[in-house]
């Protein structure tokens, strides 16, 4: 399959490339970098700051589902997961990842390796991973 890549005014930050590095691994499924305010956008139920509409920074096509994931600092992660993380429509689903291990209530357990927030029924605590490579495959096998 080819490859897609979009153009966006913000750079990569290193685990945003990061994680493009991983999608990109998986060669039978394509994936977009979703450029800010002019592609794919969610609506919020809940703004979020100024703004109404969430936009993952990719999406990604894997077997029948379309992932929307949001690589994300520990600041501003509490936010994105009180207002983002959320049940969609079929066969959107929402991944927010960032670096470290994260435990049950948010603080930080561990600098290395990464955590993995998905909507869950009940309590969205975050999983966590020794390498990107493992949360990509995650959601590769719940797909």
């Amino acid at each position: 399959m080819q490859r897609i890549h979009t153009t966006t005014r913000r750079p990569f930050g290193t685990t945003s490339l990061d994680v493009a590095k991983a999608l990109d691994k998986h060669k039978d499924h394509v994936w977009v970098r979703n450029k800010d305010r002019l592609d794919y956008g969610i609506p919020l139920p809940i703004k979020s700051g100024s703004s109404s509409v969430f936009y993952p920074d990719f999406l990604w096509w894997v077997k029948n589902t379309v992932w929307a994931i949001d690589p994300t600092g520990k600041f501003i992660l509490l936010e994105k997961v009180r207002t983002k993380l959320m049940s969609v429509p079929a066969p959107l689903k929402i991944a927010l990842i960032t670096r470290g291990k994260l435990a049950p209530n948010y603080t930080l357990m561990a600098d290395d390796g990464w955590s993995l927030l998905r909507f869950r029924t009940g309590n969205a605590a975050p999983e966590t991973f020794e390498s990107i490579d493992e949360v990509v495959g995650t959601l590769v096998q719940e797909s």
